[in-house]
């Protein structure tokens, strides 16, 4: 991430309406599973303008019951962006967490977004996968 704090960000508004959020950072971060850090980063320093545009869309979408988002080909950033994506929404007041494909087939959850970077299509084997094959 970057070296962005609360009270540099130009996200965060540490004596406003994220004033919870900034006092209790380690909570809300261990809970979204990401580094504290990309609760203040800029979605924008990370992510591309269609990954801003998604977030800032997000209720809109959840309204009309849109499910997610994908990645489509490959990268070696879909951590990354994952992180600052769940940062984002959680800055927004969203109950966004990052697991692993494992986290999530041990122990389910339902929050508001859940981010699995480890989870995708094989091209040669068109079913979903992550870093362990899991029997249906």
């Amino acid at each position: 991430m970057s070296s962005w704090t609360p009270q540099t960000s130009p996200v965060v508004h540490p004596e406003g309406r994220h004033r919870e959020l900034v006092r209790d950072a380690n909570h809300y971060a261990s809970l979204a599973g990401i580094p504290v850090g990309a609760l203040w980063v800029p979605l924008s320093e990370i992510c591309s303008p269609q990954e801003v545009t998604w977030v800032k869309s997000f209720p809109k979408h959840q309204q009309k019951g849109i499910q997610g988002l994908v990645y489509h080909g490959p990268s070696s950033r879909v951590l990354a962006h994952s992180q600052a994506l769940a940062g984002a929404l959680v800055r927004n007041f969203i109950d966004a967490r990052l697991r692993t494909i494992e986290d999530v087939m041990e122990d389910p959850i339902t929050p508001t977004v859940l981010l699995v970077p480890d989870l995708f299509w094989g091209i040669e084997n068109p079913t979903p996968t992550g870093s362990r094959r899991w029997p249906a």
